[in-house]
């Protein structure tokens, strides 16, 4: 029998905005399975042409929700990280809301910031410990930015932008563990101006 007190924990938002890193802190310090677009993509398609063509974006989601629906008939919370740049798979998580408490996570910040990380990470690629990145151009990233949906009604929205990766894991602690209640956080989000 499944428990409703799984989560499905949806970290979303443009490339570069800090959601592998979160999803990184959160599953290793909770134990939830992480399933990253990026690492299935990666895994899945040997061309770098081929990463981001339509057909091969739905058949990268389609694997994800499989995954997604596996771990929660195993009882496992789930926290997820892409770009969910189409409504239907955002919508498409509902799905899952009989069987665990789902929240949305909109991670983003400017677009200079994002920018910046990128070219960091391109020079960084053979070092980074989130090898599983896929490669973007900076043309890339300015399209994704664009395209990204934005916030609409989310759990929670982290903008990136200045504050380190403490701090941004500390509001997604709002929604994940009820020792960290929003309240206790409002304050800092205020004073940090994001």
């Amino acid at each position: 029998m499944l428990k409703k007190n799984l989560k499905l924990i949806v970290l979303y938002g443009p490339p570069c905005a800090g959601k592998s890193a979160l999803a990184i802190k959160l599953s290793n310090e909770y134990d939830y399975k992480l399933i990253s677009t990026d690492l299935l993509r990666v895994n899945y398609f040997d061309e770098l042409k081929e990463l981001y063509q339509p057909n091969n974006v739905s058949i990268i989601y389609n694997i994800l929700f499989d995954r997604i629906e596996k771990n929660i008939k195993l009882n496992k919370s789930v926290i997820i990280e892409g770009m969910f740049l189409s409504l239907s798979n955002k919508v498409r998580i509902f799905n899952f809301e009989k069987y665990c408490d789902i929240k949305f996570v909109f991670v983003t910040a400017s677009y200079e910031v994002l920018l910046e990380r990128l070219l960091l990470r391109n020079k960084k690629n053979s070092n980074n410990i989130l090898q599983h990145q896929a490669p973007l151009s900076a043309d890339s990233l300015l399209d994704f930015y664009k395209r990204c949906l934005p916030p609409n009604d989310e759990d929670l929205i982290i903008d990136t932008s200045g504050i380190n990766i403490d701090i941004s894991y500390n509001k997604l602690l709002s929604i994940v563990d009820s020792k960290y209640p929003i309240q206790s956080l409002k304050s800092s989000i205020l004073n940090n101006g994001k």
